[in-house]
């Protein structure tokens, strides 16, 4: 159900791992489901940045959200992202996620314990942007996500940390 006046776009980059048809059978069950759902094959394997620049390219909503190939969302993920942006007029909205191998998930939490709420907003597994603030970064400087990376999560917070500067607002859901 659309409570809302936006295009969702999902990106999901892929190496075809199995584990997206789990990640699809959750997106079927979104409260609020994506309007548009683009799945980046990096049968090259480029990058996942490369991916996720591709996937904007191609996408044509408003608002462009990001997930895993491997991560499954709950139910009402979108519908929170969306419901997030508008009410606080964000640039962007995520969170965080659970890992299914436990010690993974406790260095995860508490690296989510010691994050800046006010500063991040999740990695690409669990995020949503307007474009807008995604094209901004492109014309700015070259691109969105930077595919000549080392790290491979680190063109996530490198995004942030530019559209933070930027004077953008993220939201932590």
């Amino acid at each position: 159900m659309r409570n809302d006046n936006h295009v969702v776009s999902l990106i999901i980059p892929t190496v075809r791992r199995s584990s997206i048809e789990k990640t699809k059978a959750a997106l079927n069950k979104q409260t609020r489901p994506a309007d548009e759902l683009v799945i980046v094959l990096d049968e090259e394997r480029r990058g996942a940045a490369w991916a996720r620049n591709e996937g904007v390219r191609r996408a044509t909503g408003d608002l462009i959200a990001y997930t895993d190939d491997d991560c499954i969302p709950p139910h009402d993920w979108l519908e929170q992202l969306v419901r997030s942006i508008d009410e606080h007029d964000a640039a962007g909205a995520g969170g965080t996620y659970k890992e299914t191998d436990p010690l993974l998930d406790e260095i995860r939490q508490l690296q989510t314990k010691k994050a800046n709420h006010h500063q991040s907003a999740g990695n690409t597994g669990n995020i949503m942007y307007k474009r807008e603030w995604l094209e901004l970064c492109e014309r700015q400087d070259g691109y969105v996500f930077n595919d000549s990376s080392w790290a491979p999560s680190g063109s996530d917070w490198r995004l942030v940390w530019r559209l933070i500067n930027r004077g953008a607002m993220l939201v932590f859901v």
